[in-house]
């Protein structure tokens, strides 16, 4: 996975294979590190509350931004080479058992803290993973060179229907040169088919970090994370289970996220309290009411589903330049799902 972030791609209908490859590696890349960097935000605000807390006079002033996130990025090392960072890391911090609420000593501070971190490890596998198995697909053209690869170069891609065909013809060229291993080619394709399945009729995609975080979040311990961060587990039984999501969702049937990126607006409705069936007649008001604006003038829109136990509404749409008109745009959205948002 890249270490920096990229500038968000952008595709326009028509295009060809090799501009596919493109952007769907840029959404890849994107995508991935920023659910990586909000994954180690969480743990490193948790580290400096953990370690602060074992100290009388805190904050410590050697606990600066820096230190903290040599010392996150440690705990999101797994091995020896991972423990080795984490010690040396700590050991800039000076344990005097006379300053200490809860007396440590550099070696007992470092296994404990790698314990503590255990589920952010599993959380990272869990990115990291994904990134992998969806970056198999897309580095073909990269690794082979033969007739199928220049056909998916070369194929045009008009519509959804083009997109559809053109994914279904790289999986099978992916299964025919046995790229992975055959024991764990369906993890891959599950993995590929869901990244491919977040892109809606125009080929954006604004639904794949909704699907990132979901799944990582539930990796992490809730005993161990602050309690103003929301998360979802899912149990043996396949049920889901959150206290705190619970008390949520019993006052509010919605859960709103708004991001302006890349020269768009990203307007999510999780829906706490609808059936699918009902968060797909709310998706049709929803566009029913922004295609009658005439604010919105030609600025390309959509406004998809992503099905699940809680189905989430993504409205996306073109961001104007000025401030006032995002905020009208935004001010406009936020009344349309006000409106909207009750069934009859």
């Amino acid at each position: 996975m890249d270490s920096k972030p990229r500038k968000r791609n952008q595709i326009k209908l028509p295009t060809i294979g090799a501009e596919l490859f493109t952007y769907l590696k840029d959404v890849n890349d994107h995508e991935s590190f920023t659910a990586s960097m909000r994954l180690k935000d969480l743990l490193s605000e948790r580290v400096k509350i953990e370690i602060n807390s074992w100290f009388k006079a805190a904050p410590l002033p050697e606990l600066d931004r820096t230190l903290l996130r040599k010392i996150t990025n440690s705990l999101l090392s797994a091995g020896l080479t991972g423990q080795k960072r984490t010690r040396d890391a700590l050991s800039e911090i000076r344990f005097d058992e006379r300053n200490m609420t809860q007396p440590k000593g550099l070696v007992e501070a470092t296994e404990f803290l790698r314990n503590w971190a255990r589920d952010y490890r599993s959380a990272k596998g869990f990115l990291d993973y994904q990134y992998k198995c969806v970056n198999s697909f897309l580095r073909v053209q990269k690794t082979t060179n033969d007739d199928s690869v220049r056909m998916l170069l070369k194929a045009d891609i008009d519509g959804m229907a083009d997109f559809k065909k053109w994914q279904q013809n790289l999986d099978s060229y992916w299964n025919k040169k046995g790229l992975v291993k055959e024991n764990l080619r369906t993890a891959y394709q599950n993995m590929f088919e869901i990244f491919m399945g977040t892109f809606d009729d125009q080929l954006q995609n604004g639904m794949y970090h909704k699907y990132l975080d979901q799944n990582w979040q539930r990796y992490v311990d809730p005993t161990s994370d602050s309690e103003d961060f929301d998360h979802e587990f899912e149990t043996e039984d396949g049920s889901h289970a959150s206290a705190e999501r619970t008390v949520k969702s019993a006052v509010n049937p919605f859960e709103v996220d708004l991001r302006i990126e890349g020269g768009e607006i990203f307007y999510h409705v999780v829906c706490n309290a609808l059936t699918e069936f009902q968060a797909s007649e709310l998706r049709f008001k929803i566009a029913l009411s922004i295609s009658q604006n005439q604010d919105f003038g030609d600025s390309r829109f959509s406004v998809a589903l992503l099905p699940g136990d809680l189905p989430i509404i993504l409205i996306r749409t073109d961001s104007p330049k000025d401030e006032t008109s995002i905020r009208n745009i935004v001010n406009f959205l936020e009344r349309v799902l006000d409106e909207s948002k009750r069934p009859k």
